[in-house]
């Protein structure tokens, strides 16, 4: 049997590893577009604030192939189920297949020269760039974009912050609570300020703001053709032959409301699930709950439950 995997972020490699934990034998094919292995993608801001890039890798290529994982540092162009096909630099066979493709960051307005923080090459453009700035504008107050300019600020950037809702951590806090939390950051954050367009480093948005460079932290969305989302099962399956893991995919919650996660657990133990059916086992995924400390600058809030997911 022969399972090719596409994707090694945390659904991607932890379905790898996991296939090979259920069956020894099979020949498991692992594509990796960005060629640095399984990474904690978490640790993004670590990698702006000085952190050794290499410190946040989790199991290097080596790692995969001590285990007797194909790695391939590839990105797959097509997919042909009905020929269960997909197509690298080579076409290759499956007998099963995982797709574990992400996301990638979601840009809700014209935008030209802009940074991102959504994969490790994101993180060392960054840093490469932050050696020749001395300011910069961050688009959105969610968590990566304030973990973001805790780091700037951190390696000495003048950062402000540009928010379209009225209070930051909108998808998290209410008012209040993002009130008490703006009095534990020291950072400049614009409010209520809708994005139109970037471009040369000038942020239209009502008025103009300027600086050395703009990084866009406004969410992201799944990495599939057409700008879907994959619908799986409590398997984790997709269509015949087919499994899907992590945040391109759609979930059922609690209540059966569909709903994508966009978290690192959850797609770690979607990846096990997947990984562990693929190689002819059965697993479920019982109702997806996380249990989310967080942090940001001085703050730590810990939530639990459905409400963690979202």
């Amino acid at each position: 049997m022969k399972i090719v995997i596409v994707g090694c972020g945390a659904a991607g490699g932890t379905a790898a590893q996991f296939a090979r934990k259920t069956s020894r034998d099979a020949e498991i094919v692992l594509y990796d577009g960005e060629g640095y292995g399984q990474y904690a993608k978490c640790a993004l801001p670590f990698v702006l604030a000085g952190m050794r890039w290499e410190d946040i890798v989790e199991f290097p290529p080596a790692w995969f192939e001590r285990q007797r994982i194909t790695y391939k540092n590839e990105t797959v162009t097509s997919i042909d189920v009905k020929r269960n096909t997909v197509t690298g630099k080579e076409e290759e066979h499956y007998d099963v297949l995982i797709i574990a493709t992400g996301a990638m960051p979601a840009c809700p307005f014209e935008a030209e020269d802009v940074f991102f923080l959504r994969r490790l090459d994101d993180a060392l453009a960054l840093r490469e760039a932050m050696e020749r700035a001395q300011s910069v504008i961050v688009i959105g107050a969610g968590l990566v974009g304030l973990e973001a300019a805790e780091a700037l600020m951190h390696e000495g950037m003048e950062v402000t912050v540009l928010e379209y809702m009225p209070h930051i951590l909108p998808a998290m806090f209410d008012r209040d609570m993002a009130e008490y939390a703006m009095k534990q950051i020291d950072m400049e954050v614009v409010f209520n300020c809708k994005v139109e367009k970037v471009a040369h480093n000038t942020v239209y948005a009502g008025e103009k703001y300027r600086a050395d460079m703009v990084m866009v932290a406004t969410g992201n969305v799944p990495h599939v053709p057409d700008g879907g989302v994959m619908s799986v099962d409590a398997r984790c399956h997709a269509h015949d032959n087919v499994y899907a893991a992590g945040d391109c995919t759609k979930i059922k919650d609690f209540f059966g409301r569909d709903i994508t996660v966009g978290l690192g657990t959850i797609a770690a133990r979607q990846g096990r699930v997947a990984g562990i059916n693929a190689a002819g086992e059965t697993m479920h995924c019982c109702h997806l709950y996380s249990q989310r400390p967080q942090s940001c600058a001085e703050l730590r809030w810990h939530r639990w439950g459905s409400s963690a997911m979202k």
